[in-house]
């Protein structure tokens, strides 16, 4: 059964850093997501900006460009 769950834990997790990627990725938006605003959250919301800023080192390392579609 764990086999089964961790890949859909990391399909989970993924689509989760996606989606506040996004956010950041919106002109002219203040990060909509109420997760960056509370100061109860902040040490959730510092977890995923390392994770997003990791992703982002290892595409500019590889010489990946992104392209995001809507």
């Amino acid at each position: 059964m764990e086999s089964v769950n961790l890949p859909r834990e990391r399909a989970s997790e993924a689509a989760k850093l996606m989606r506040h990627l996004a956010d950041f990725l919106q002109p002219g938006t203040i990060l909509l997501s109420d997760l960056f605003r509370d100061p109860e959250k902040l040490f959730e919301a510092a977890e995923i900006i390392q994770k997003l800023q990791t992703i982002a080192q290892d595409l500019v390392s590889g010489g990946s460009t992104v392209k995001l579609v809507k």
